[in-house]
């Protein structure tokens, strides 16, 4: 609105003008709605993007995974023509030797060794076939036991003097199907980790434990419910800082790690 004064021959007057804004309006709304499509469909490409890498990623992967395993079989087969003598000729040997031959020991720790290397030659015929070993029904106790006698666990205390191995196992047996190889080098793992994790001296505690998950925490834990073996290695070395320890997890940790664990104890 704008306002006119009188003059000598015209009165004052007020004179005013209108701006119809329907059409800005039309095409404000329509720049909105084209911005948001361009906003969505960048975003989409963006994660088609990210996709695509990802993809790729899997795919070199799986292409490493399948050379590593033709690799693996060609070494495994080679390994078991070699150690078939030095499980064998042991076996024939301890049958010729008198029960009270000092030689029965050492002949012995040779035959055993030769059963583990075995089981190493096992571990590349599972990364070869991509399948594990045959299951066993076996006592998580005396798999540990077996482990903590054997010549690894032996080295552990003799690396580790000051480090005090104490175990507390569960009475009623823990009677799991696994593969036996499989569960020792996981508990050896374990192990030189937390052995190393300590300082100076300390202690590593190896506890057994049942448990029973119900219908809601398996559906939690993408599970079945039911009944569950429980192996935990507990040891007194200083705890990785937060953010290192959130790292690790975010790298290297499985989407549900208790449900692989929980189903190859079931």
């Amino acid at each position: 609105m704008s306002h006119v004064p009188s003059s000598k021959d015209r009165p004052a007057k007020n004179i005013g003008s209108f701006w119809d804004i329907t059409d800005l309006k039309k095409t404000q709304e329509q720049l909105s709605a084209v911005n948001l499509q361009l906003t969505d469909e960048i975003a989409e490409k963006d994660r088609l993007q990210e996709e695509q890498i990802q993809l790729e990623r899997k795919l070199h992967q799986a292409q490493k995974m399948q050379a590593l395993g033709l690799m693996a079989g060609g070494v495994a087969h080679d390994l078991n023509n070699i150690l078939s003598g030095l499980v064998g000729y042991p076996e024939l040997l301890l049958l010729q030797l008198p029960k009270n031959s000092e030689l029965r020991d050492s002949i012995l720790a040779i035959s055993e060794s030769g059963k583990r290397a075995a089981a190493v030659v096992a571990d590349l015929l599972t990364i070869a076939r991509g399948a594990t070993s045959i299951r066993e029904t076996v006592s998580l106790n005396t798999l540990i036991s077996e482990y903590l006698q054997s010549p690894e666990g032996s080295k552990t205390r003799t690396l580790y003097p000051e480090i005090a191995i104490r175990t507390h196992l569960d009475p009623t047996g823990m009677n799991i199907s696994c593969s036996p190889v499989h569960v020792k080098k996981c508990l050896m793992n374990l192990l030189t980790n937390a052995a190393e994790a300590i300082v100076s001296s300390g202690a590593i505690d190896i506890t057994t434990s049942g448990r029973y998950i119900d219908e809601a925490e398996a559906a939690a834990l993408d599970v079945k419910k039911g009944k569950y073996a429980v192996l935990s290695v507990v040891d007194t070395g200083p705890a990785l800082p937060p953010l290192i320890w959130n790292e690790f997890l975010n790298r290297f940790t499985p989407k549900n790690p208790w449900a692989s664990a929980a189903r190859d104890l079931d």
